[in-house]
């Protein structure tokens, strides 16, 4: 008896001191939380304040600042008020702050760089630039970084806000549901350097709020994100194609968290009135699928239901140059056309077919369709590719809401190389996705496994037959 109670008194002040170790480390956890400072910095920018406030960083990596905050410095190297631009809450727009250089929508009004001391409350995103070179080419940005203002600590598992507009809501990576994706056996291109680029793809902010076709092409941060759409969206998809894989579960968290964020931002750009339909050529495509797999993973229903919710085919380029083919679009004035009309008289009606500057035909009268391979071949559906065997494989094509497109995907994909061609493009890699081996791999592996056979191509438009 007293042997077993002195083993019980000797358990419960081992439990005791356990408890007292338990209470210290997570005291000390706890203050190690709450780091003040006077300045934060990333990518190069630093962000200096008046005083120390609390500071952090979301899973991401983005820094946030409990305010109201007063910076009174941003890193601007280039010594010009035109340049090294920041804006708060960024709208969707053809207008901007972040250099004078990007088309001619630059105002200063909306550059708060040139506006210090500033003073933000809480609920606003601060996007801060760092300018390229005069003498450099496009894009004229060269790096970009969001600092995030709160009312109160953040988890230390919550994405960062989207940048955009003034809701800020804060999804969480507790949320997140990855037994969702699929486990494929690994294609001979998903080799680690490409796992290892995969995890860096979103590793900065996608900052993608200017809209106007030369803006596109000039604000895109070139350290963030590829400039040309076709090129972001063909990183977009390769990085939700490599989710998919039987890969370490570290890499696929890493990547999917970077994937995920990108996502919540593109969807609020899209909530905040965005439209890539009548951008034109290569430049508005890729916007879909990142809101769309993020929804689905982090079980939000605005983000997964957009496109049930608003008509795609008005919103996203990817889909508004996928038409099924109707008589008041066979009669349409066509442009670009090897000086014909009639480019669709041998194609069935409600056939998916690509045209050029979306639905803009509807309010112009006119279209503009592939004379040539163009845009068609070079910078569109090759990059859009693996955003169809995504939502095919996964099963979201009620999500995207738009079938002609991945018809049209199908279609594509099926045309002989030898007829579609010219000779100086009459390659795979340009049919399948513009010099890309790993997505052309993982569509030849995988499209049909995701079932749904794939359609019959259609006849090919005449212009197209390339001598």
């Amino acid at each position: 008896m007293i042997r077993a109670y002195r083993t019980s008194m000797t358990a419960l002040r081992a439990l005791s001191l356990l408890m007292a170790a338990l209470a210290m480390l997570f005291a000390s956890t706890a203050a190690l939380a709450q780091t003040m400072a006077s300045s934060v910095s990333q990518h190069g920018i630093t962000w200096e304040f008046d005083r120390e406030y609390e500071i952090g960083q979301f899973i991401t990596g983005d820094y946030w600042v409990i305010g109201p905050v007063t910076i009174t410095y941003i890193t601007r190297p280039n010594n010009n008020p035109e340049r090294d631009g920041s804006m708060v809450n960024p709208m969707p727009s053809q207008s901007h702050g972040y250099s004078s250089r990007i088309s001619n929508r630059y105002r200063d009004d909306l550059n708060v760089a040139n506006q210090l001391p500033l003073t933000l409350p809480p609920d606003s995103s601060l996007v801060s630039t760092i300018s390229r070179d005069d003498s450099e080419p496009r894009p004229f940005v060269d790096v970009a970084a969001v600092l995030t203002v709160l009312d109160s600590a953040p988890r230390a598992t919550a994405f960062r806000p989207p940048y955009s507009g003034n809701r800020k809501p804060i999804h969480d990576w507790n949320d997140v549901n990855l037994r969702l994706l699929l486990n494929l056996p690994r294609v001979p291109s998903a080799t680690e350097s490409r796992i290892e680029a995969a995890k860096h793809a979103h590793s900065k902010p996608w900052i993608a709020n200017v809209t106007e076709w030369q803006g596109v092409q000039h604000s895109r941060p070139r350290r963030n994100l590829p400039n040309y759409g076709r090129d972001a969206a063909a990183r977009e998809n390769e990085t939700a194609l490599m989710l998919l894989l039987d890969i370490p579960e570290k890499d696929k968290e890493h990547i999917a968290r970077g994937f995920i964020q990108t996502g919540i931002d593109h969807h609020e750009l899209m909530m905040n009135g965005a439209r890539w339909d009548g951008i034109g050529g290569g430049l508005g495509v890729g916007f879909k699928l990142p809101g769309l797999l993020a929804g689905v993973l982090l079980g939000d229903d605005e983000m997964k239901n957009f496109s049930v919710d608003h008509d795609p085919t008005w919103k996203f380029q990817d889909d508004s140059q996928i038409q099924r083919l109707t008589q008041e679009l066979r009669d349409m004035t066509y442009t670009r056309s090897s000086g014909h009309d009639g480019y669709w008289d041998d194609i069935p009606l409600g056939t998916p077919v690509w045209v050029e500057r979306g639905r803009r035909w509807e309010t112009t009268g006119w279209v503009t369709v592939p004379g040539s391979i163009g845009y068609m071949v070079c910078c569109t559906t090759n990059a859009t590719t693996g955003a169809a065997l995504v939502v095919r494989l996964m099963g979201l094509e009620s999500l995207w809401n738009h079938d002609p497109f991945l018809e049209w995907v199908d279609a594509y994909q099926g045309y002989p190389v030898d007829e579609f061609f010219d000779k100086q493009r009459r390659t795979d890699d340009w049919h399948f996705h513009w010099r890309r081996p790993f997505a052309q791999e993982m569509w030849l592996s995988y499209r049909e496994a995701a079932g749904n056979a794939s359609r019959p191509s259609p006849p090919l438009p005449p212009s197209l037959v390339v001598e």
